[in-house]
């Protein structure tokens, strides 16, 4: 029978990367450190790290045998105390498709769970089938307010702003602060409601709203929240008595998406060589018939904001363990879909039905509304003015998701020709102890 696969659009940042040759020599000495210090023990900013080989065939085994002794496995589960995917090789003769990377430090465990996730979801498991046609979805996730809160809101800040007594102007903020805190409708797209990788992606998401409107504070040097970058922006306005005030009502669209992907192959061996994360965002307006719609184009603060979050993701990431959480869901969805693409498991000659049908998965409650997250920033401009001072209040409202679809080309991919991959993955399979070895460092 003959299928056809579609795929839902998603927000992506779709970056190429092509590497350029300077000298034969220069070149070859840096990517083949590049490629050891990616596949052997290294130190990292988080600690100590140690190269790791993990079976795919010996995981699936013991997953099954775990499962039908009801034996929880921490080897097993916790994908043999890998922190992070560097890559995979093939291992022709024992039939089985090797996963590499770092161990040590303080990163977080990566979690068969998420793994398993991500294989069906490449592997179309969760796909919609329907008249010979899979229609496919990217792993993401969206938090939105409903239409009305927009509309709520659009209007308080009307009333806000041409208040002039103060106690009524105090009860529309306290409205105004309820009408934040309704309920927001959480989606989740390409993967299971239920499932631990939907969870990370929602509470990274749900977090980044505290983030945003400054009510979470990171303390990281040279960030700081868009409530606190567009406060800023009044306080120069104010001090030059400008009238091009920043609005003080604006509604953003923040999401999650894959930034710079890149990789090197060689001989059945991938390598990730970048597999950012990075925010993107879309400035957003209420229609004349009080329906939410997007400019297509980024409020410039906002873009500022979202585009130094991408810059110091590293740095958030080691205050909000979540984050690291969330960049292990690109790396797993990146690998995946690099080992359907380059057939590296029908090349291996191994079968993954076990864990594509059989494999029981935990089931964790992802709430399906959250309560809204709102933060008032007021500033008042003491100047000589007719009256006595003006008073300028900002409300930050926002929305968000995460889009997981990292879209790989054979530009994305470049070959080794130092011979450092090739030479790493002799090493692997070298060092394995025997074929049912779960895992060995290298």
């Amino acid at each position: 029978m003959y299928y056809t696969v579609k795929q839902a659009t998603n927000h992506a940042l779709k970056n190429r990367f092509i590497n350029k040759t300077h000298s034969i020599l220069k070149y070859t000495f840096l990517l083949s450190l590049l490629i050891f210090a990616a596949f052997s023990a290294q130190t990292s900013s988080a600690g100590m790290s140690t190269g790791r080989a993990l079976s795919i065939k010996v995981l699936q085994k013991m997953a099954e045998d775990c499962m039908d002794k009801m034996d929880f496995n921490e080897d097993v589960f916790q994908m043999a105390g890998l922190k992070q995917i560097s890559g995979y090789v093939v291992d022709h003769k024992l039939g089985d498709v090797i996963l590499a990377g770092k161990t040590g430090g303080n990163l977080p465990a990566l979690h068969l769970d998420d793994f398993v996730t991500a294989l069906r979801n490449a592997w179309l498991k969760y796909a919609d089938f329907k008249n010979n046609t899979y229609y496919y979805e990217a792993p993401g996730c969206s938090i939105d307010p409903d239409d009305g809160v927009f509309r709520e809101l659009k209007q308080l800040g009307h009333k806000i702003r041409d208040c002039s007594e103060e106690g009524e102007k105090e009860r529309l903020r306290g409205r105004w602060r309820l009408v934040c805190e309704n309920p927001q409708s959480v989606r989740v797209m390409g993967v299971p409601f239920t499932s631990r990788f939907a969870n990370i992606m929602v509470d990274a998401d749900y977090y980044l709203k505290r983030i945003v409107n400054g009510s979470e504070a990171l303390n990281i040097a040279g960030f700081e929240s868009l409530a606190d970058m567009t406060l800023n922006e009044m306080k120069i306005n104010f001090a030059k008595n400008s009238s091009d005030l920043t609005p003080s009502h604006t509604i953003n669209r923040f999401w999650f998406a894959p930034g710079a992907n890149h990789y090197l192959e060689k001989k059945d061996s991938i390598l990730i060589k970048k597999c950012d994360v990075v925010l993107l965002t879309e400035e957003e307006f209420v229609t004349s018939r009080g329906k939410v719609a997007g400019f297509g184009i980024p409020n410039q603060t906002a873009k500022r904001f979202a585009d130094n979050f991408s810059d110091k993701y590293g740095l958030i990431a080691r205050k909000r363990e979540i984050y690291r959480e969330l960049e292990n869901l690109y790396r797993f969805a990146a690998i995946v879909k690099l080992m359907k693409m380059k057939d590296a498991v029908s090349k291996s000659g191994l079968s993954i039905d076990y864990f594509l049908k059989h494999f029981i998965k935990q089931h964790e409650d992802v709430n399906k509304t959250l309560k809204g997250v709102s933060n008032v920033k007021q500033l008042k401009n003491r100047t000589a003015i007719k009256g006595g001072y003006s008073e300028r209040t900002l409300w930050i409202t926002n929305c968000g998701g995460v889009s997981m679809d990292i879209d790989i080309n054979n530009s994305d991919i470049g070959e080794d020709k130092t011979g450092a991959l090739l030479s790493a993955k002799n090493n692997i399979l070298e060092k394995r102890p025997n074929a049912n070895a779960l895992y060995w460092d290298y």
